[in-house]
């Protein structure tokens, strides 16, 4: 994937939902993994709680991945969530057009797309409602709004706030948000904790289940920073945590470029001078 990541997402709420139902089957084979470093006991412990958190996992892919490699998605379980990112180009409908094909080819994989609409990468009104239109046609009841980077606007949408206050998704069975734990290129620190007042406000007025979906990162300790913080803020949303899938140092650092990760920038450039493992490939099994 020389220009695509895949990026799996955590539901942080798995933690206050393992029980005893988890599959043992499927434990004893993370069991194998790492009892060399720990004892069987807490290894039991800690595998349980890795299933049921990947028990919702879902991933995120490019349209041009699965042009690709149209097999891309195989192994990953039917009726798992399937970000779709959406990468502006030319052209009247500015790519949309990419998105929307690969959309199909998920859905008709058996699989529940979440398509990114992202307000700035919108030239218009009318545009939106033909996207929204063609998601219907798909059954595609869940999408991802955010901002969308860089300060040009294309049309009429400045944030994610105003598409869903459209009415175009009031039917939708639930939305995910754009969560910034390492700040944003785009917004300061006041406007992303207006952000996620915001869209609580809206929550609570509309009663459609909604989400927080981060980016991705490799720091840790910014992202319970983050997570913490939501408090003082009253959050009631739950959050998706974004890790990185397995790609190329250097790809990696690509992208944390154009998502403004700060911290995960810092920390893959000073990788970066393992020349190395630019050739190589880079897990998030420290986070």
């Amino acid at each position: 994937m020389d220009k695509a990541m895949t990026k799996t997402l955590l539901d942080s709420e798995a933690d206050a939902k393992i029980d005893s139902e988890i599959d043992s089957e499927i434990g004893s084979k993370i069991d194998s993994k790492i009892d060399s470093k720990i004892d069987s006991g807490r290894g039991e412990a800690l595998s349980a709680q890795i299933v049921a958190k990947f028990s919702a996992a879902s991933i995120e892919i490019t349209p041009g991945v699965l042009e690709k490699n149209p097999d891309s998605l195989d192994g990953l379980l039917a009726g798992r969530e399937v970000f779709v990112t959406h990468l502006p180009s030319g052209g009247e409908d500015a790519g949309y057009g990419k998105t929307l094909e690969t959309v199909a080819r998920v859905v008709d994989k058996g699989f529940v797309a979440v398509p990114h609409i992202a307000a700035r990468n919108t030239p218009s009104a009318a545009l939106l409602e033909g996207w929204c239109h063609e998601l219907d046609k798909l059954n595609v009841r869940r999408a991802l709004l955010l901002g969308g980077g860089g300060e040009k606007q294309l049309g009429d949408f400045g944030d994610s706030m105003a598409l869903a206050r459209t009415g175009l998704f009031d039917h939708y069975e639930r939305l995910y948000f754009a969560a910034h734990p390492e700040g944003s290129f785009d917004i300061d620190e006041a406007g992303l904790k207006k952000a996620i007042l915001d869209k609580n406000q809206w929550h609570r007025e509309t009663q459609i289940p909604c989400c927080l979906v981060t980016q991705f990162g490799f720091d840790a300790a910014a992202i319970v920073r983050w997570r913490s913080s939501l408090g003082a803020l009253d959050n009631v949303l739950p959050v998706r945590i974004g890790l990185p899938g397995l790609a190329t140092l250097k790809t990696l650092i690509n992208f944390a470029r154009m998502c403004g990760v700060g911290n995960s920038l810092r920390f893959l450039t000073k990788q970066a001078s393992k020349i190395g493992q630019l050739l190589g490939k880079r897990a998030p099994d420290d986070l």
